[in-house]
Order: C-alpha cells, then sequence, then structure tokens
C-alpha cells in the first residue's frame, strides 16, 4: 500500500462498483461497462484491476493477461486508468501506476502493454498517465492515426465529397436511424468479405446483445433508396463526447449515388448540438506503420484530420 492506495483484482461481485465508477469517470465510455466486456470474455479473459484510496474505490483498469503480458485491454481499442470524476492528481496517478506494475511483477509478467484513451474522450484534461508512464520508462509501440471532427470547428469538406452529396440528394436518398441489423449486417459482411476477406468483429448475434445492453450508446443509421432499398449504413458507438462510425459499408448502387457521403454529412449536422466530436475511426494497419492514404483521404475530406491512438510498452 503507498499513500493509503492498493490495487486489487476485479472481481465479479464487484460489478455494480465497477459500472458506477466507468459511467462517472472523467474518461467515460460505455464499452467499459461490464456488460460491453464480458461479452468476449471468452476470447479475452479478464484481468482487471481496481485502484482504492482510503478504502474508497476510486480507479478502474480494464486488463488481459497473453502469455507474459498485460494488455490494457487486448478486446477494446483502448484503455489504462480510469478515474473517478474527481480525477487523481499527476502524483497519485505515478503512485497507483508504480503499485500496478509493482502488482504484475509478482505475478512474473513480462511487460505491460498500454492502450492510451484519445483526448476526445476525456471530459477534461487527464493525460496523467502519460507522465506516469514517461516516469516509468515506457516505449512508444503504436502511433494510429484516426480521423475526427471537432464540430465546433471543422475543416474544409472536399469538392469531391460535396459532389457525392448533390448525386445522393438527386437520387432522393432517405436518412435516419434503423433497426434493419440483419440486413445492414448482411451488406457489411459481404463487402468485408470481398474488400478485405475478412468478417466483421462483431458477429450479428453478438452486436444484437450488445444492442439490447446499450441501446442509447449503439445505434444503425442508414441510407436508402426512395424505394425503400438499402444503400448504406454507419453504426455509431455515440458516448457524451464522440460519436465515432464503428461499422460502415455501403453497396455497389449506394457508392454510385453518393449514399454513404449524404448519410455522413447527415450524421455529423444531427451530431453538433450533442456532442464535441465525430469520429471516422484509424486508418493504418501493422501498429500505425503503413497508412491506407486513400482511406484516411476520404475521411479528412469530410472536414476531419488526426488523432493518434497510442500505445505504450512498460517493460517489467
Amino acid at each position: 500500500m503507498t499513500n493509503g492506495m492498493r490495487v486489487h483484482r476485479y472481481q465479479p461481485e464487484m460489478q455494480p462498483v465497477w459500472d458506477a465508477l466507468v459511467r462517472g469517470s472523467v474518461k467515460p465510455h460505455f464499452m467499459f461497462a461490464r456488460s460491453y466486456m464480458d461479452y468476449h470474455a471468452d476470447r479475452f479473459p479478464d484481468a482487471s484491476y481496481l485502484l482504492e484510496r482510503d478504502g474508497r474505490i476510486v480507479a478502474a483498469f480494464p486488463g488481459t493477461i497473453k502469455d507474459s503480458s498485460y494488455h490494457s485491454h487486448r478486446g477494446l481499442s483502448f484503455g489504462g486508468w480510469l478515474p473517478e470524476g474527481a480525477g487523481l492528481t499527476t502524483a497519485q496517478t505515478l503512485a497507483a501506476t508504480e503499485l500496478l506494475v509493482e502488482e504484475l511483477r509478482r505475478l512474473g509478467l513480462r511487460e505491460l502493454i498500454y492502450k492510451v484513451i484519445p483526448t476526445m474522450y476525456h471530459e477534461r484534461p487527464a493525460e496523467e498517465d502519460l507522465y506516469a508512464l514517461f516516469r516509468l520508462g515506457a516505449q512508444l509501440l503504436k502511433v494510429e492515426p484516426c480521423t475526427a471532427i471537432r464540430l465546433a470547428a471543422r475543416g474544409k469538406v472536399g469538392s469531391r465529397r460535396l459532389r457525392n452529396q448533390k448525386k445522393a440528394a438527386r437520387l432522393g436518398c432517405r436518412y435516419g436511424r434503423s433497426q434493419d441489423w440483419a440486413g445492414f449486417w448482411s451488406l457489411l459482411t459481404a463487402r468485408l468479405r470481398e474488400r478485405h476477406d475478412v468478417q466483421p468483429v462483431h458477429s450479428l448475434a453478438e452486436i444484437s446483445g450488445l444492442v439490447t445492453a446499450h441501446p442509447d450508446n449503439i445505434q444503425l443509421f442508414t441510407a436508402t433508396a426512395p424505394d425503400g432499398a438499402l444503400l448504406a449504413g454507419v453504426v455509431m458507438y455515440m458516448t457524451p463526447q464522440v460519436a465515432h462510425a464503428q461499422y460502415i459499408a455501403a453497396d455497389p448502387v449506394g457508392l454510385e449515388h453518393g449514399a454513404l457521403d449524404g448519410l455522413f454529412e447527415h450524421l455529423i449536422t444531427c451530431c453538433g448540438p450533442t456532442h464535441a466530436w465525430f469520429s471516422f475511426g484509424i486508418s493504418s494497419e501493422e501498429g500505425g506503420r503503413v497508412l491506407n492514404e486513400g482511406l484516411i483521404q476520404q475521411k479528412e475530406e469530410c472536414g476531419g484530420s488526426t488523432i493518434v491512438y497510442s500505445s505504450f510498452l512498460v517493460p517489467l
């Protein structure tokens, strides 16, 4: 115990405490709720920690273990310390991270892989963990560019995007929230198979279960033709700060008539009053070492620019 603090492993009976802390965190995201994290616990066995200070839980740390490495968190896009709403001071965060490192060393683990929560998800500046990582000799492992729009200061929209929006308008595209998850998942699966020979990270059954658990956070929006045919769709992950496009797909007719550009413009406009950021996700492979220039250009032409997803390795 250091400065009245100690770390201990999360146990299932602690779910109410964990979820309450996540909801009120200075870095809130529904992906850290147990109902989201635990759906793939068979693939990513949980090894999360809670930080206690003076007898009270003040932070959570989502984590998994693979071989001799501890990850925060292998099944999530990012992780790391989730302090309560009041936050942790820089000194407290450093002490907490030192305690966690001591515990991981005690377990005989070799390294800590720390995926930093991007700044756009912070309700106020909360990068104390970056300083702690520096003090512990962390090595920069990945830098992945994510295209995002600060909705109060959107960048210039490219002429190609504007032309596509006009094409969608001429076709009579209709935009709105949809419950046609099966139809969109069929389209998404086909497009991913054709273009990349991969499957969606979530199956239809998995995403349906997550939507049931988080109906306000996981939403499907579609572009349809005047006859109701599905042309394009986007699955949005909604958090207090960020509207994030998690899955994107369009059929050939939708692509030809600019349905996806029209749908994105509709979403960006609708999210302006409710969110600070609109995120298109990352456009790189191999930990950021390979940039998909065509993909990131399309996103930047929507008025976006780069926020990075950073990962660090702390030798233990």
